[in-house]
């Protein structure tokens, strides 16, 4: 990209204070927009240079974004009950597509949103014996997705049982079911 919108892209103050974390996001931040256009495994080196007369630090950032990945297949781990169909209809990062990091971090909040997935971690894999190609592998833990409850009680009418059962995972469709008596 041009020197602008990397300088947009780390947003560091020229004449600001040094701080170690900021220079980690601005690296974070160089890395999650270069991913974007399909460079996964970019190597970002910040070199700083000290003045000691002028009290100022001088970062050089050395930047090679090597080849761009396509993705060639997703993978799901930990979904014991959920059926692949269902994950892969939240994927925003296609098989086969260019890269991105916004599509695959995308796709990682929409699996969250299903409501019956946790702590959902994705990790990129390259493929051996190719230069251009990577696997995402989607890390889930499945939450429990059915609730039941029952009640009891005696007003002027008699005795009143009252009972629900709610599964939002039905047979791990991704469909919700309910029956309340």
């Amino acid at each position: 990209g041009s020197d602008a919108k990397l300088r947009q892209t780390i947003k560091l103050k020229q004449g600001g204070v040094y701080a170690k974390t900021d220079v980690g996001r601005a690296i974070a931040a160089i890395r999650f927009d270069l991913g974007d256009l399909g460079y996964a495994f970019p190597t970002i080196n910040v070199i700083p240079t000290i003045d000691d007369v002028h009290h100022c630090v001088f970062l050089n950032f050395y930047i090679s974004p090597g080849n761009r990945f396509y993705v060639r297949q997703i993978h799901f781990s930990g979904n014991i009950k959920t059926a692949d169909d269902v994950l892969r209809s939240q994927m925003r990062q296609l098989e086969g597509a260019l890269s991105s990091s916004r599509k695959i971090e995308e796709s990682k909040r929409y699996l969250n949103l299903l409501g019956y997935l946790q702590n959902v971690q994705i990790e990129a894999i390259p493929v051996c014996g190719t230069e251009n190609l990577m696997d995402l592998e989607y890390h889930l833990t499945e939450t429990p997705s059915a609730q039941a409850a029952a009640s009891l009680g005696y007003g002027s009418n008699g005795l009143i049982f009252n009972a629900h059962f709610n599964q939002t995972n039905f047979l791990g469709t991704g469909r919700a079911v309910g029956v309340n008596f």
